[in-house]
């Protein structure tokens, strides 16, 4: 199975996705955002630092 490459239009609508789950105001909506963009982060840096 070959690996999904996320396009930039995916990376901005996922943490938008996030937003939504869970009650307005809630903890786990933050909670996914951010985890989200921590991973983000990290391939971003394996990438880099592959180069």
């Amino acid at each position: 199975m070959a690996p999904h490459i996320y396009r930039e239009q995916e990376i901005v609508e996922l943490p938008a996705a996030a937003r939504q789950l869970g009650a307005p105001g809630g903890l786990r909506p933050t909670m996914i955002e951010t985890l989200f963009d921590s991973w983000v982060t990290t391939m971003m840096l394996v990438v880099w630092r592959a180069r």
